[in-house]
């Protein structure tokens, strides 16, 4: 439809302002079960503080070769979450042994020592120089950091739940490295969360490695001590730059905003709460929207749900379509969306659609789309041509679209370029260079 045409039927439809959907308070509470496992480490390891003074606690301990070194860990929330740790470093032997009091008796002699080799003194390697204007080479020397060297050990975490006792089995790996010894978590917390048709694999991390994820409010200036994943792009992965949100942070999810109401102590009750009525809107001006410009984002109710526009589109290249059933250049150019999309929906290619039909026509929209075979989310709010999303990007003809990253928000290609042969080819030229 051309442009004169569709601002005319503005016209005719009068002039209405975008404005957020409303939708009654909503809680989403997931089970999520404890898990032996370190594919899913903290961000960063905690380091343990070593002393020749034998802490209280300690009743007994094996026969050393060297002077060791003594140091403590809390885990979980129970009176008894003291774990003790000795560690063991003779002179010239190149190995050390780390103890660690299992089973909570204070007794370290009844434990297996982990043995461990030190790490080799730093190399040194020669790097010369080639500069235009050095008259000499000049020797840096570079010293290449030895890897640590890690040990994992098996233990259980006491809680303390409605006054009664919980025992979880965990591990912890430990590791040493330049006189340094530490340790990150072994354990996992594993779920779904689910609402509506939408299920995505969570996990927490508790980023104290206390495992304590009842406490995950800071100040703004501190780091997350509690970190949500969420595989957004169901590739059965957690990606911690692009799929991790800090429990004490708004959480964008189902095309909302969500606030963490409560997590319990453990770490397998995770409850949600919907932050407020309305609905993202997103920012930008639809004036600067183009080729490698940001996208504006924004929340909006599909046909069978609801999207957040582009989080939930991670890891895939997707196209922002608008058109509207009564309109023939639409109908014209939607067998060819439809066409590529068939074509490259398996190697991550998404679309999103947006109905501009007007009021009481679900059933038509849908009726329409099963007709042509259009079988990925479509947003309709009967709004005609003032529908609220293309009200916020400008939309003066159709169809119109906009072929985005869903990593990086920013659009590859719009307008007539994504028309007739150009859609197949934008979509073939974004998904080669995501996989480069």
């Amino acid at each position: 439809m051309n442009r004169n045409s569709l601002f005319t039927l503005a016209a005719l439809a009068g002039t209405t302002l975008f404005a957020p959907l409303v939708h009654a308070d909503e809680v989403i509470i997931t089970t999520l079960s404890p898990v032996i496992t370190d594919v899913i480490p903290a961000t960063k390891s905690q380091k343990i503080v070593l002393s020749p003074t034998k802490p209280d606690g300690v009743k007994s301990t094996p026969a050393f070769i060297g002077k060791p070194q003594y140091g403590t860990l809390k885990l979980g929330d129970a009176k008894d979450n003291q774990v003790l740790i000795a560690l063991d470093v003779p002179e010239g032997t190149g190995r050390i042994r780390l103890y660690v009091d299992t089973n909570g008796n204070g007794d370290l002699s009844d434990e297996t020592a982990i043995s461990l080799t030190l790490p080799p003194p730093p190399v040194k390697s020669k790097v010369r120089g080639n500069g235009a204007k050095e008259k000499a080479d000049k020797e840096k020397d570079t010293e290449k950091k030895a890897p640590a060297f890690v040990g994992s050990v098996a233990l259980t975490i006491h809680y303390n739940i409605a006054g009664r006792g919980a025992d979880v089995p965990s591990a912890l790996q430990f590791s040493y490295s330049e006189g340094q010894l530490s340790y990150n978590r072994g354990y996992s917390r594993l779920g779904k969360i689910t609402n509506g048709k939408k299920s995505y694999p969570v996990a927490l991390v508790d980023q104290n490695v206390d495992a304590r994820f009842d406490v995950f409010d800071h100040e703004e200036d501190e780091p997350a001590k509690v970190t949500i994943l969420i595989d957004r792009n169901l590739d059965g992965k957690f990606d911690f730059e692009k799929e991790a949100y800090d429990a004490a942070k708004l959480i964008r999810i189902y095309g909302g905003q969500y606030r963490v109401r409560a997590i319990d102590p453990k770490g397998t009750r995770l409850t949600l709460r919907k932050a407020g009525g309305k609905k993202f809107q997103g920012t930008g001006s639809a004036k600067d929207l183009k080729v490698g410009a940001p996208i504006i984002e924004f929340d909006a109710d599909t046909l069978d749900g609801s999207v957040s526009f582009v989080d939930d589109y991670r890891g895939k290249i997707v196209l922002l379509d608008f058109w509207a059933s009564w309109d023939p250049d639409a109908q014209a150019e939607l067998p060819n969306t439809v066409k590529v999309y068939e074509a490259y929906h398996s190697r991550g290619f998404e679309i999103l659609g947006v109905s501009l039909d007007q009021v009481n026509q679900r059933a038509s929209v849908q009726k329409f789309m099963q007709e042509l075979g259009i079988t990925w989310d479509v947003i309709y709010d009967g709004k005609f041509v003032n529908a609220g999303i293309a009200k916020l990007y400008g939309i003066e003809s159709l169809p119109s679209a906009f072929l985005v990253d869903g990593d990086t928000g920013l659009i590859l290609a719009k307008g007539d370029e994504l028309r007739g042969a150009g859609l197949q080819e934008a979509v073939q030229k974004a998904l080669f260079n995501r996989t480069r």
